[in-house]
């Protein structure tokens, strides 16, 4: 697909710079906790995808895939990045698509 094709609903959908996402760890959330510590750096951070920054051009499944740059803020406006790959992105539409860290000692 180019960018001058329009968006199939039956596309997957696929991170791109300026989507705002969320660094989730499925492979922790499907796991005992304690098997699969730590989880993965940015768990549960929201931030925007800045840039492709490795990894592979495709999405097959035998292939390793594209990895990201995202940038998270914190309370206090400072800024982290991370470089995801991205099957541990999620897509944000509206805060009801933002999932809540449980931290396993609570």
């Amino acid at each position: 697909m180019t960018s001058k094709e329009p968006w199939n609903p039956k596309e997957p959908w696929r991170p791109h710079p300026g989507a705002l996402v969320q660094i989730w760890d499925y492979q922790w959330e499907r796991k005992e906790h304690n098997e699969l510590e730590p989880r993965i750096g940015g768990h549960g951070l929201v931030g925007y995808v800045v840039k492709k920054t490795g990894g592979s051009n495709t999405y097959e499944d035998n292939s390793p895939g594209p990895i990201f740059e995202v940038i998270c803020f914190n309370d206090e406006h400072e800024s982290t990045r991370h470089n995801v790959w991205h099957g541990w992105l999620r897509e944000i539409k509206k805060t009801s698509d933002i999932k809540k860290v449980v931290d396993k000692n609570n």
